[in-house]
């Protein structure tokens, strides 16, 4: 397996718990905070593909202090196919050097089906949904 170079970051339930939408306001927890410092001083890339309002989740990453740690963050209602892409071509690096943090599976399946690349997924899943997803995608899904 490759050694990843970007992890890009969800943000609802993902970098902070809860749905910005639904809510005004979100918390992000010292340990992510830790864990984003910590990510950086070893020099690993970190974007953000969400499907959010830019302005809000603005508002939320420089409240933290932590919005210079997203290189060229995708925070839009487009597919996360398509924000996944723009990231591996802003930073020129491929699909297989990325990791994606997420707690959606219907977007695991689009990504999939819509570019056929191999992207790596950090699941928050049940062993049922984990065992599923190995089974329908063999050759497409590797899990870190």
């Amino acid at each position: 397996m490759n050694k990843f170079k970007c992890i890009i970051w969800d943000l609802d339930n993902t970098l902070w718990n809860g749905i910005l939408i639904e809510k005004k306001d979100v918390i992000i927890s010292e340990e992510m905070i830790s864990i984003i410092h910590e990510l950086d001083k070893r020099g690993i890339i970190q974007s953000i593909a969400s499907r959010n309002n830019f302005e809000n989740v603005n508002r939320i990453l420089t409240k933290y202090n932590i919005e210079k740690f997203f290189l060229y963050p995708q925070i839009n209602w487009s597919p996360k196919s398509e924000s996944l892409k723009k990231i591996s071509e802003n930073l020129h690096i491929s699909y297989e050097s990325m990791v994606l943090i997420d707690d959606d599976t219907p977007y695991y399946t689009m990504i999939i089906r819509e570019d056929g690349h191999k992207i790596k997924l950090l699941l928050d899943l049940n062993e049922e949904l984990l065992h599923a997803m190995k089974t329908q995608y063999p050759e497409k899904v590797y899990f870190a």
